[in-house]
């Protein structure tokens, strides 16, 4: 399997989300790319998404779907807390969608949403 690192920031109302391709070890990166379409190095097998909650989130609002899957029950959002989601790569596109609801400082609701898209190359 070929490890290589790569990091992609999604930054929506409420939610930020950071992708790394499996990496034996940590690695501190000095810039994000901001982007939600992954090129995936030929090999990748797996990558992490990192999901940062928004203090202002609704918890039970919070969906998650893998190629059309519910995989929600994996993600634990809490308001200001985070997770980690393994995506597993396969040799076609895999797309990665989030949703989550939020309560805006005008008291108004708000959801945002949005699609980690991971394209091997």
């Amino acid at each position: 399997m070929r490890q290589r690192l790569a990091l992609v920031l999604l930054l929506i109302m409420g939610l930020a989300v950071t992708a790394v391709a499996q990496t034996p070890k940590i690695v501190t990166l000095p810039a994000l790319t901001i982007d939600n379409r992954v090129k995936v190095p030929a090999g990748t097998s797996v990558y992490f998404v990192i999901v940062y909650y928004g203090n202002a989130i609704l918890p039970a609002t919070f969906t998650a779907t893998l190629d059309g899957a519910d995989v929600s029950a994996q993600f634990h959002p809490v308001p200001g807390g985070s997770d980690v989601f393994r995506v597993p790569i396969g040799a076609s596109t895999t797309k990665l969608q989030l949703s989550v609801t939020g309560v805006k400082a005008s008291g108004g609701r708000g959801t945002d949403s949005d699609t980690l898209t991971f394209l091997p190359q």
